[in-house]
């Protein structure tokens, strides 16, 4: 089981080295989207969605932790925003993971939690054929 405080440490860690890092570097999709996430760990549920705001005007396109994102839209009751986001995740590409929990966190904040738990399932299932697909190339060769 994993530490409570090892992962806010991580965390507070990782946020040190990010601020460090050059605003050409830093402004980027993927370091804002680990900023977020770092927040996210902190339960700091406002700066990550601004750092998460700002990775999806960095590039609107990438799917770097957007499930996270779309978690604390939930949190923060951001209904629209994360309709929004859900929307937009399934144009980029409907079978991607992180388009499925958007979906599922949309749902839920819907209050329909039988269509959120089915779209979570599918996350389940995504991750059992991808580990198992690998599982059989691996014994392949």
């Amino acid at each position: 089981m994993t530490d409570p405080n090892a992962i806010l440490k991580n965390a507070k860690g990782a946020l040190d080295v990010f601020q460090q890092l050059p605003l050409k570097h830093y402004n980027t999709a993927w370091v804002l989207s680990q900023v977020g996430k770092a927040h996210f760990e902190l339960v700091d549920y406002i700066e990550a969605e601004r750092a998460f705001s700002n990775a999806r005007l960095a590039s609107p396109y990438s799917l770097e932790g957007m499930d996270v994102y779309s978690t604390v839209l939930y949190h923060l009751k951001e209904d629209m925003r994360l309709s929004n986001l859900a929307q937009e995740l399934i144009s980029t590409d409907r079978l991607a993971l992180q388009s499925w929990c958007a979906m599922g966190n949309c749902y839920s904040m819907q209050k329909d939690h039988e269509t959120a738990l089915k779209n979570f399932q599918c996350i389940k299932k995504q991750i059992f054929l991808r580990v198992w697909r690998i599982m059989m190339v691996l014994w392949l060769f």
